[in-house]
């Protein structure tokens, strides 16, 4: 395989509207969504590098050995870090990794769990068998479609078709990887962790204050705070727009906190 393509890799066009059990949970973790997959791999002694494997398809790696691969990586690098007494931000930054990608094995085993569980409720199943390319491949084969609308209903919205999340969710700092800034996953972590307690701390503040920011399911009304935080906004600016305080930026931040603490969260 080439090896001078990694910076800026071509792809190839996959419109296949189903999976396999791995790649539905692969996607569910936010790798491999969309039509555009890498065609070119860096392959090196030790195989594909381990940035590259959430591109992988899951027929030519398991997900577990790829996962696998991912945390070894990282362990490797805080080993390196370790013999080299290398300066205390750049242990964080490694230590970090290895928690996301821990973090993500976690979770990639839950969503095992349920996606199978499901699949074992039989013709009550709400994933729907692609029956040709099971008989093509062997291996059963579950549209898309089937199971963005389980996963939708399941995880509060989550999508395995949305592109901008899979990207986000694929970051080197997200989950770990060494992305050439030592402090980057660092900073990463301090983020989530203030979003996550902007989360509860907004929560909180809906509990005490009850319908006004609450819908009746006792769900954050995210919309009528966000609305009151923009005129609180704008009253300390002496009645005047405040830049990035509209109630849509405010709404776009609280959804952000809301996403990043479930993130943080056992799935259910």
């Amino acid at each position: 395989m080439p090896t001078d393509r990694d910076s800026e890799p071509e792809h190839l066009v996959d419109l296949r509207p189903s999976c396999t059990r791995d790649e539905a949970v692969a996607k569910l973790i936010g790798w491999r969504r969309g039509p555009l997959l890498r065609k070119y791999f860096l392959v090196t002694e030790d195989g594909v590098s381990a940035d590259q494997l959430p591109d992988l398809l899951s027929t030519e790696m398991p997900l577990h050995e790829q996962l696998a691969a991912v945390r070894e990586a990282a362990l490797r690098r805080l080993e390196s870090a370790l013999q080299a007494e290398a300066p205390e931000n750049e242990l964080d930054e490694r230590l970090a990794s290895v928690d996301a990608i821990d973090a993500l094995i976690r979770k990639a085993y839950t969503f095992m769990i349920e996606l199978e569980d499901e699949i074992s409720k039989g013709e009550s199943s709400r994933l729907r068998v692609d029956h040709e390319a099971t008989r093509e491949t062997g291996k059963g084969h579950f549209t898309l479609a089937s199971i963005d609308a389980w996963a939708r209903d399941k995880y509060g919205g989550l999508s395995i078709l949305d592109d901008a999340t899979a990207v986000e969710s694929r970051q080197p700092a997200t989950w770990g990887l060494s992305d050439g800034s030592p402090e980057k996953a660092v900073r990463q972590r301090k983020l989530d962790n203030v979003l996550t307690t902007l989360a509860f701390a907004l929560e909180a503040l809906a509990e005490k204050v009850g319908k006004r920011y609450q819908h009746e399911t006792g769900a954050l009304n995210v919309k009528a705070l966000a609305n009151d935080l923009s005129a609180r906004a704008a009253k300390a600016n002496k009645d005047q727009f405040l830049k990035d305080q509209s109630a849509e930026a405010i709404k776009d931040r609280i959804e952000a906190a809301l996403k990043t603490k479930r993130s943080q969260l056992p799935l259910t």
